[in-house]
């Protein structure tokens, strides 16, 4: 887990957690718990920190279903999945197996209810990388110029 704070305008402190979870949580139980127990301290830890709109976004490598705290503040719209939201078109696969498997999401950005609307634009942007795919998210901050931008490319750089 890399945690990051990203300062944006009169001292509001967006926290960004960049993960990359165990491989096989979807369909693998014990790989699943070890996620659960991941997104439970991430999600313990913003609690300390009430108040700060965060986001957590990487490579689940399981579905949202697959792991109990993540889909319980999903369905209570304490988190939201910009890539499973209507705002921003219809759900895109984001992992292409090369072993020619069933493309699935397994890259996600999911940001709190604090700061969903500041979430200006949100993309996946298919690419030349062999498994997944670039995910981009845009915020508008009152009183920050530019734009805040920042995208994920699993496995080869990240960019905050």
């Amino acid at each position: 887990v890399q945690m990051v704070g990203l300062p944006v305008c009169n001292g509001l402190l967006v926290t960004i957690f960049n993960i990359y979870a165990w491989t096989g949580g979807h369909g693998n139980n014990d790989s699943a718990l070890r996620t659960s127990d991941l997104i439970q301290s991430i999600l313990d830890e913003m609690n300390y920190h009430f108040g700060t709109p965060f986001a957590i976004l990487g490579d689940l490598n399981a579905d949202p279903s697959d792991i109990p705290p993540l889909e319980e503040h999903l369905q209570l719209g304490k988190l939201v999945d910009l890539g499973n939201n209507i705002a921003f078109g219809p759900p895109i696969m984001t992992c292409r197996p090369p072993n020619n498997g069933k493309p699935s999401r397994r890259d996600f950005i999911f940001v709190s209810e604090l700061l969903l609307p500041f979430v200006k634009q949100f993309r996946v942007d298919e690419n030349n990388f062999p498994v997944h795919s670039t995910l981009v998210c845009c915020l508008s901050i009152p009183d920050v110029l530019p734009d805040v931008t920042f995208s994920v490319r699993f496995w080869e750089e990240v960019t905050v």
